[in-house]
């Protein structure tokens, strides 16, 4: 992994963080119950589901990326985290963005 692909998984990363930080302060709020408002002005339940699955995503998808950044650097599973039984990351999903991120450094060495 070249300096220039870590630094752009690290602003992936960040930029993953500002969203995930984004959606959860407006779930909070949108699913308040002291936002002022009378009910008919609250979301309806099918679009803060939406939301929820979206968030999930993003913090799904920042979950895996760090994992893959951090063997990158040559951290071992047990440095980056210590997942409870039933909260294992996907593994098939890490495999796919190590041979992406793989992929990507192999075809930049080959057309320097």
């Amino acid at each position: 992994m070249t300096k220039q692909q870590y630094l752009e998984v690290k602003n992936e990363l960040k930029l993953l963080a500002q969203v995930i930080k984004f959606k959860k302060h407006n779930l909070r709020a949108s699913t308040s119950q002291h936002m002022g408002g009378s009910k008919k002005e609250w979301p309806e339940p099918e679009s803060i589901q939406k939301y929820e699955h979206s968030l999930y995503y993003a913090l799904f998808q920042y979950r895996h990326k760090h994992i893959v950044m951090s063997f990158m650097r040559g951290k071992t599973r047990e440095q980056i985290e210590k997942p409870k039984e039933n909260n294992k990351p996907n593994e098939a999903y890490i495999k796919k963005l190590l041979e992406e991120y793989a992929t990507v450094e192999q075809t930049v060495c080959v057309s320097s």
